[in-house]
């Protein structure tokens, strides 16, 4: 059977952790060491006895032994003897796991579906997960689960990291992406002279310090036909009259007048923009 070894055997005098301490000198106070009773897992109250006396070997607390516990009897020589050791094995701590923004830690991870946790006398590390970074003075930590089934450390402080600014192109508008970090969300929208199509955009700031989402659909905005130069001296290309934001056009001089064609451009303000020849 198994059994929790601080449940099942309450030992007189025990010290709960590898060793048990009575006032005075027993016959074979000197063979704990030698027979195996200091070991961290172990639990007894063998020390102080007198010859065929007899005592109690179990697990520390911590630990939860295999069976039963072992009855040690102190010879005549001066050593004790028992039937062997008991199997202990330490117990996982539940309680107290690192925590905090931005932490990780290997405390307690799932493996192929089973939760695994550091156990009594073994440690683990807390640290910034990737999109974090320490606070200044701050630094990994290393925590320790205790006999009490409760893990003893403190956490670190994690802050999060910028993302790099968001670049979509002039058709869409991403001031509110400006400054996020880890974790946190914007709106992408469309720029003045683009219409938006549908819903706008989320975008969200990974860990790896780039944003990740998709532009929404921006359509360029036609310019006024109206906004075209004309006269008597001008040429303008045909496709002058149905440009849309950002797009351009020659023009020129009409057949008897000189000048160099000048080039105009649909502005995001819906009018064409440019130097008459």
């Amino acid at each position: 059977s198994i059994r929790p070894a601080a449940a099942a055997v309450p030992l007189p005098g025990s010290n709960g952790g590898g060793r048990a301490l009575q006032g005075g000198g027993g016959h074979c106070d000197a063979d704990e060491e030698a027979v195996g009773l200091t070991g961290v897992s172990i639990s007894h109250d063998c020390l102080g006895k007198a010859v065929d006396e007899t005592c109690i070997v179990a697990c520390a607390d911590g630990y939860t032994i295999s069976g039963d516990p072992f009855v040690y009897s102190c010879s005549s020589d001066g050593t004790y003897s028992g039937a062997g050791l008991p199997v202990c094995q330490p117990n996982p701590c539940t309680m107290g796991l690192p925590d905090g923004i931005g932490v990780t830690h290997n405390c307690s991870f799932v493996a192929d579906g089973i939760t695994v946790s550091v156990k009594t006398g073994g440690t683990c590390t807390a640290s910034c997960s990737p999109g974090y970074a320490y606070a200044a003075g701050s630094s990994p930590a290393t925590f320790a689960c205790q006999a009490t089934g409760e893990f003893s450390g403190q956490s670190p402080s994690c802050e999060a990291s910028p993302c790099a600014d968001l670049a979509l192109g002039q058709a869409f508008l991403t001031a509110a992406c400006q400054g996020r970090t880890t974790g946190q969300t914007c709106t992408v929208g469309c720029a003045d002279g683009w219409a938006l199509v549908g819903d706008l955009s989320i975008y969200t700031c990974t860990e790896s310090g780039l944003f990740a989402g998709e532009p929404p659909t921006c359509q360029a905005k036609p310019c006024s036909a109206d906004s075209v130069p004309i006269g008597a001296d001008l040429e303008a290309e045909e496709e002058c009259g149905s440009l849309t934001t950002l797009q351009n056009c020659s023009i020129a001089c009409a057949d008897g007048y000189d000048g160099a064609p000048e080039l105009f451009v649909c502005s995001i303000f819906g009018v064409l923009d440019g130097d008459v020849p």
